[in-house]
This record gives C-alpha cells, structure tokens and sequence, in this order.
C-alpha cells in the first residue's frame, strides 16, 4: 500500500517538513509507556561568558517547544544552576541568544535556555479554542498523541520523549482546538489534553478498510 504522509514537524521556521521520515504516527513499534516526558538534552561545553551573543534590542517574543525546559541561571547544565521550568506554549521575552543558548526575562530575571527548544513562530504552539467536538483517528494502523508538537531533534533525530500514546485507527477524541498555522489539532483522550496532526483526525467513524486516504501537505507559509 502506498500512503503519502504529511509531516507534523516544526522545523525552525518551517512549520511543514514534507518528509515522511518525520511523522511517527504511523510507525510501529511506538512506545507504549505513558506518564511525563523527560527534559530535552542541553549544551553543557561552557559558561555564557565564553559565547558570543546577539543582542535582541526588539524583545523579540520567543515560544517553548517542548513540554518541559529547564531554565538556568548559567549555562552549565548542573544542579546548581537549574532554576524553574517553562512549559509548552509559553512565552518569554529575549535578551540575547546564540546557537546553543538563548537569555529569556524569566520572573523578573534574566536566565538561560537552550535555543534548540524555543521559537519565535508561534504558529505550532499557540492554538485557537474551538467548539469540542467528537472526532476519529483515522490513519492505517496507529497515530501518536503527543503532549506537544515537537517531533524533530536539532539534529534531525526523532523525538519521542512527548508520545503519550500510540492510538488505533477508529479512536474516538474530543477535538478541543486548532494550531494558528492549522497543522495541529488539541484533544483529549484518557483525560489527558494532546496534539496530533490534524489531517489524520476525521468527522465520521473509518471504515473497516485497510487503505489509508491519500494526505496531500499543508501549504509552507
């Protein structure tokens, strides 16, 4: 059977990756382990006076990306350093930033995050409520509902530490809300608020056919 994916990755500023290879919805073995993801991995080579940085004079708002990141007072990753955590969908407002970190005013102060997890486009993460309404997974064999909607490493590796769940074809959600940029629906499922792409999410039951429809991707842009 042949199946054309639609990614739903974020890709920097690209909020559609045209690559099969970067949807998990549809690849078995998922994990089948539930509960809290674990933080992103970090830069951890030296402190924030040995990188050059770029001023951010606009304050550019930036978004978190992943559920949890660890927010520090320095840029060693240890104990001592750690400092609170920022949760998928917030935003911060930026001092300065490189590659590797990027310097938010955190509760008054400014503190450090690793640039891999943030983002200035909002469209992935910022979502509009809508009327819940009963939906169904509607893919070949099973789609994974993740508690938020990053789905590729910095280097191009797949991230899985935010799959809640592998879901069959024929699950029944509460479809709760739409992604700005539309790629990305918000529902609930085993009590739980999720996100899955939303061309795998249909108004009616699937049948009982094999063959997944034909996805077409979203427009970039």
């Amino acid at each position: 059977l042949s199946v054309v994916l639609v990614s739903c990755g974020d890709n920097g500023d690209d909020p559609e990756v045209t690559s099969d290879d970067d949807f998990l919805g549809m690849k078995t073995p998922a994990p089948t382990t539930t509960g809290t993801p674990t933080s992103a991995p970090e830069p951890t080579d030296q402190t924030s006076d040995k990188y050059s940085w770029t001023e951010d004079t606009a304050g550019t708002l930036v978004y978190v990306r992943i559920d949890e990141l660890n927010v520090r007072s320095d840029t060693i990753t240890s104990d001592d350093t750690y400092v609170g955590v920022a949760k998928f969908g917030e935003s911060y407002t930026r001092v300065k930033y490189n590659s590797q970190w990027t310097m938010i005013s955190y509760k008054g102060t400014n503190r450090y995050v690793a640039t891999a997890y943030i983002t200035t486009d909002n469209g992935s993460v910022l979502f509009d409520k809508v009327e819940d309404k009963t939906v169904y997974i509607n893919v070949e064999t099973t789609l994974n509902l993740r508690t938020s909607t990053f789905v590729t490493n910095p280097d191009g590796t797949k991230y899985e530490a935010n799959i809640y769940a592998p879901v069959k074809r024929g699950v029944q959600v509460v479809q709760t809300g739409i992604s700005k940029n539309g790629n990305w629906a918000r529902v609930t499922y085993d009590g739980q608020i999720l996100y899955c792409n939303t061309s795998y999410l249909s108004d009616t039951v699937p049948s009982d056919e094999t063959t997944a429809p034909v996805i077409k991707p979203n427009p970039v842009g």
